[in-house]
């Protein structure tokens, strides 16, 4: 607040807001308090408005030190590989700024679409919870190859893999889809023709959101395209917050997908 009170050039507003968001999701996608406090204490914050309300620090000064702090972060490999540690254990189906990281994707796909109509409702997106289930289970957003794959249609496709295997995959950030509707259990454990197609009243991918319409066009839902998804969605996330993850080799081993680069014998 301080920042706008100060600050009326719509220019420089819109840059302290981008090196703020960019700064912001570094410490969204470390995903641990107490080691986000270690990169940037809170504290921080505070200092930078107590400055800039005391004409000690120039807006335009700020607007650097963030940009500075936030290529520090960067640039410490110890962040990136407490990162990659952190979704290896857990996955990414869990990560608290999953759902705000596929939104700026959806928002990626429609701008690519060169058209202003909106699929999804970012306030819809975050308020749409399942109270009934699990805190983390979210109606909006999809496992592809489903958490309970009982179906031939996905037991076939995935029997090249063990039960951990099929669990990092499963939460694994290629595997996660952001939905226009809510979908339920039912229909979210359908083959993937289905899935795509729609069934009863359920609206398919190829109707839904731009992320939806994306993965309608896989003729199939395998193994190698939630690899393949996934470093799609690595490339984007290193272009739109500048964050250097690496070449593909290492974005498959930032989401702990290797095995299967070895069980399909792929060549990255």
């Amino acid at each position: 607040m301080v920042f706008f009170y100060k600050e009326n050039d719509p220019i420089k507003r819109i840059n302290f807001l981008k090196s703020l968001e960019r700064l912001s999701f570094l410490l969204l996608l470390s995903n641990d308090y107490y080691y986000s406090i270690t990169i940037i204490h809170p504290i921080t914050f505070l200092n930078w408005a107590t400055a800039l309300s005391k004409n000690t620090l120039t807006v335009e000064k700020l607007i650097k030190e963030i940009e500075e702090k936030r290529q520090s972060i960067i640039n410490n490999k110890e962040w990136l590989e407490k990162i990659k540690a952190a979704f290896k254990n857990e996955g990414f189906y869990k990560w608290q700024g999953i759902k705000y990281f596929l939104y700026e994707y959806e928002l990626h796909l429609q701008n690519q679409s060169k058209t202003n109509r909106d699929k999804m409702n970012w306030h819809e997106f975050i308020e749409n919870r399942n109270e009934n289930e699990n805190e983390f289970d979210y109606k909006t957003i999809e496992h592809i190859y489903p958490q309970n794959p009982r179906k031939e249609c996905w037991t076939s496709r995935f029997s090249n893999y063990n039960s951990r295997e099929k669990n990092i995959l499963r939460h694994s950030l290629g595997n996660l889809l952001p939905l226009s509707q809510p979908k339920n259990s039912t229909f979210q454990n359908k083959c993937f023709s289905e899935k795509v197609s729609g069934i009863d009243s359920m609206i398919g991918y190829e109707y839904g959101s731009y992320s939806e319409i994306e993965v309608s066009k896989y003729n199939d839902w395998t193994a190698k395209k939630v690899l393949e998804r996934g470093i799609k969605l690595l490339d984007f996330m290193e272009k739109n917050w500048n964050i250097i993850i690496g070449d593909k080799k290492q974005k498959a081993d930032f989401i702990n997908l290797n095995f299967v680069i070895s069980k399909e014998n792929i060549n990255l």
